[in-house]
C-alpha cells in the first residue's frame, strides 16, 4: 500500500473519474474512436478538432505510405 493514502483516496479519485468520463444519454461510456465526430462536438472543441486531427493524419500517412512503395521497392 502507498503511504499516505487508504482506500476512500483510491474510492473519491475513481468516482472524480468517471464523472469526466464521455457518456451518452443513458449514462454509458461512449468509446473515443468509434464515437462519431458529430456527437464528439458536444464534448468541446478541442477534443472535436483533436479527433479530427487524427483521422486526416492517417489519411494522409496511408496515401504517402502508398505514393512512397515504388520509390522504396
Amino acid at each position: 500500500m502507498i503511504m499516505g493514502t487508504n482506500k476512500s483516496d483510491f474510492e473519491e479519485a475513481k468516482i472524480e473519474a468517471m464523472k469526466t468520463k464521455i457518456r451518452d444519454n443513458n449514462g454509458n461510456p461512449l468509446p473515443i474512436w468509434s464515437t462519431p465526430l458529430s456527437k464528439l462536438r458536444n464534448y468541446g472543441l478541442g477534443l472535436w478538432l483533436y479527433m479530427l486531427f487524427l483521422k486526416w493524419m492517417a489519411a494522409i500517412s496511408i496515401i504517402l505510405s502508398i505514393c512512397i512503395t515504388p520509390a522504396v521497392i
